[in-house]
Parts: C-alpha cells; sequence; structure tokens
C-alpha cells in the first residue's frame, strides 16, 4: 500500500460516461512545460485502487507534444498503458524513451469503463539515469535527476489542484 501519508487524501476520479468502454480522456491530466531528452528513460507511477467495484481499469498516459525551436514541426507523441485495479492499493509504472524535437510532455491518468471510480494517490513522473551517472542532466537547468516534476501528485492539498480534468470528466 501507499507508505506514510500516500492513500489519505487519495482523489477518487469517475469515470462519467454511462455505457460502454474504454474510453480515453475522462481523468485528470497536467502539463509538464520541459523538453523529452531524446533516448533518456522517463517513469510515471501511480498507487491506485477501486473504492466502489471489484475490479477496473485505468489507463497511465505520457504525451510528449509541442515542437522544438529549430525542428521540423513534429506530431504528438502519444503512449499509454492500460492496469486492472482491485480494491487493494497498488503501486503501477510504466517508461516512456524522450523523443527529440518536442518541446513539453502531458501526463494522463484515465478510469476506462463508463461509471468505473478509480482513487489515485503518490503519482510521480521522474527521469531516470543511467547506473554509471554520465548521462547529461535529463531535467531544465538547476534541476536534479530523479526529481519528481508533478505539481500536487500526492494529493496532499486535499484536492485535484494542479491537475486539469479531461473533457470526458
Amino acid at each position: 500500500a501507499p507508505t506514510e501519508d500516500e492513500g489519505i487524501t487519495a482523489v477518487t476520479v469517475k469515470n462519467t460516461r454511462t455505457t460502454g468502454g474504454p474510453y480515453l480522456n475522462t481523468g485528470l491530466y497536467q502539463s509538464i512545460s520541459w523538453a523529452p531528452q531524446g533516448g533518456a528513460s522517463y517513469v510515471l507511477s501511480a498507487w491506485v485502487k477501486s473504492p466502489d467495484t471489484t475490479t477496473g481499469r485505468i489507463s497511465l498516459g505520457v504525451q510528449q507534444t509541442g515542437t522544438s525551436s529549430g525542428c521540423l514541426t513534429q506530431p504528438t507523441l502519444a503512449q499509454y498503458q492500460i492496469f486492472n485495479v482491485t480494491t487493494d492499493w497498488q503501486q503501477v509504472s510504466f517508461s516512456v524513451t524522450g523523443s527529440l524535437c518536442r518541446s513539453s510532455f502531458i501526463i494522463i491518468l484515465d478510469p476506462l469503463d463508463a461509471n468505473d471510480s478509480v482513487e489515485i494517490d503518490a503519482v510521480t513522473f521522474t527521469a531516470s539515469i543511467a547506473g554509471n551517472g554520465t548521462t547529461p542532466n535529463l531535467l531544465p537547468p538547476g534541476d536534479m535527476e530523479d526529481l519528481d516534476v508533478l505539481l500536487n501528485g500526492d494529493f496532499e492539498t486535499g484536492s485535484a489542484s494542479s491537475w486539469t480534468t479531461s473533457s470526458g470528466f
């Protein structure tokens, strides 16, 4: 289960669609305005559980968006992974590789099935460094490696402030 204060102020996200699924863009997202580094590994992680059913599903998504200065126009690179959710807290995570010429990230947390709710807590998005420590800094100048860059990823403010609700939310 989540450690320390995680789970105490988790946010519950409900897919308000009434039938069918899966549906993307039904949860929370947060924009991060620093450029992905080509070839770098980034990890999105969250603690999740279903508060109202024995099973459910959540999609974690990372979009690499925009076009960096000096590059030809780039399409959005969207990567998602779907996880089954139970009534017990579990940590889910997946990695993406940074692409050149993108200018920002969007982090997405979507309950997939109609009328399903998912509790979410302790969300992190970190850049990983190689074991020998010789990789260049993966974050903007002055930041540290392995720094979690999400705002209010633990929802300790008591709300989903710093997050935006998706159009289907």
